[in-house]
């Protein structure tokens, strides 16, 4: 029956078109294979040529071995002619003690190298270099003796600055050790911080506030979490350029404001709750759990026309601290002025019909809105 049971799950899986889970994101690129000897060369080659930037982010690094000493030798090479270099290590192994970790890599860090540590709440498998925000390196290989010398490891560079950029901002979003506690402050002060800028505006859906099911609906049960819960999903949409992607549920949370004092877990189980009633109640997104962490998040395509909002309105911190009646008392006055218009052009009859909502609401709204800096 066990046996069974594994090949109906891998049958299913592999008749599950990949665009039912994830729309992928191609970049134009040149590659090359770098396997098994050609490895070592190949990147002794690209960090000697080097002019602004080497970031590494490994699972296994053992120094005080050759030819492991000749990499990090080019590393401080490369520190002297004034290259960045951050180092990105595993702490999470099934044995020994790491706690000195950064120690083998003192001699770097006095040259100005940048070491973290990621959480042992994670083990960090990457075998990833990225030279000068252009070239990527990624494969099986660690830099250990046996991985360059000894192993078949299968390599690969890629010649491509947009993927070079993707990576970058997954490695500088890690979560680094000794900050688990407060999963909204997880940046080391020297980290460099790199975040795909929002743009300026945000297309916002009128069916939101003008279908009763959507945000009339959200409004009269007082259901402010999913507001803002959707709300930051368009934002994280639009700052990416996607409507499906991974979402770190704590992170979640932290953009929520959710009560510090609660545990990682409470916060988790809170955000998969909402997820899951934008999804079942609300059918604003389809959203897959994965392993506790994280959720893959597809917005519902909606039908019709969008207004464009200020992109700073939908700051996680004005969000927290508003009202679902001011959120939809403002949005309602933004696409109204999109449309060149305002509330006195509507009666009384005719705002209810359009919104589901009262000249009386909104003036609670507006109240609300007066004592709340709004960009």
């Amino acid at each position: 029956m066990k046996h069974l049971f594994l090949k109906l799950s891998l049958l299913i899986f592999l008749i599950t078109p990949l665009s039912s889970y994830a729309a992928l994101q191609y970049h134009d690129a040149k590659v090359a294979d770098i396997s098994d000897r050609s490895y070592e060369p190949a990147v002794i080659e690209l960090l000697d040529n080097a002019k602004e930037s080497i970031l590494i982010s490994m699972y296994v690094i053992s120094p005080l071995t050759e030819p492991i000493n000749l990499l990090l030798n080019d590393l401080a090479e490369a520190l002297e002619r004034g290259v960045k270099v951050e180092i990105y290590l595993n702490t999470r192994f099934e044995t020994d003690d790491h706690s000195k970790l950064t120690m083998d890599f003192k001699g770097l860090e006095q040259k100005g190298a940048r070491i973290y540590l990621a959480s042992p709440h994670y083990r960090l498998h990457d075998k990833l270099i990225i030279v000068d925000g252009m070239f990527v390196v990624e494969g099986s290989a660690n830099w250990s003796v046996s991985a360059l010398k000894a192993n078949y490891e299968s390599a690969t560079i890629i010649d491509s600055p947009d993927l070079a950029q993707e990576k970058t901002i997954r490695i500088r979003n890690f979560l680094l050790a000794g900050m688990e506690g407060e999963r909204g402050d997880t940046e080391r002060i020297d980290r460099p911080k790199i975040k795909t800028e929002l743009p300026d505006t945000i297309e916002i859906p009128y069916v939101l506030l003008e279908e009763k099911k959507y945000f009339p609906t959200m409004r009269k049960w007082g259901d402010n979490r999913s507001i803002s819960a959707y709300l930051l999903l368009i934002r994280e949409s639009a700052r990416i350029g996607k409507n499906e992607f991974f979402l770190d549920l704590e992170d979640f949370a932290a953009e929520l404001q959710m009560p510090k004092d609660w545990s990682d877990t409470a916060k988790r189980r809170q955000v998969i709750k909402t997820l899951k009633k934008l999804s079942t109640k609300y059918e604003l997104i389809t959203a897959t759990f994965t392993h506790g962490k994280d959720a893959y998040i597809k917005l519902t395509e909606l039908p019709g026309d969008t207004f464009t909002l200020k992109s700073s309105i939908l700051a996680p911190d004005f969000l927290a601290k508003t009202t679902p009646t001011a959120k939809t008392v403002l949005l309602i006055d933004v696409l109204l002025k999109d449309e060149g218009l305002s509330r006195e052009d509507f009666s009384k009859e005719a705002l209810q019909k359009r919104f589901s909502t009262t000249p009386k609401q909104f003036r609670k709204g507006m109240k609300e809105l007066e004592s709340i800096e709004v960009e």
